[in-house]
């Protein structure tokens, strides 16, 4: 084989390896993009959560309170009943 047919084997190599490269490069970037988008959701999602915990923990003072004033009406009830006729 002459050294012409080597060196042309050779450059069609060289040319595949840099559409390889060049293919390998574009997902890296859009593997890069996909990780930023993941990680913004992912931030997102972790705020709407806090904001959940944030209300649940005023929906459970407030039950708190409720509770409260149901048991403090019936106290007071039961005892003006029991006052009255004793």
């Amino acid at each position: 084989m002459s050294a012409q047919h080597f060196e042309g084997r050779l450059s069609r190599i060289e040319g595949a390896y840099e559409q390889v490269a060049d293919r390998l490069n574009s997902i890296d970037a859009g593997i890069a993009g996909l990780r930023h988008d993941v990680t913004e959701r992912l931030g997102q999602i972790g705020h709407q959560f806090a904001q959940i915990g944030e209300r649940f923990g005023q929906m459970d003072q407030r039950f708190t309170w409720g509770i409260g004033l149901i048991v403090t009406s019936w106290t007071t009830t039961i005892l003006t009943v029991l006052l009255r006729h004793g």
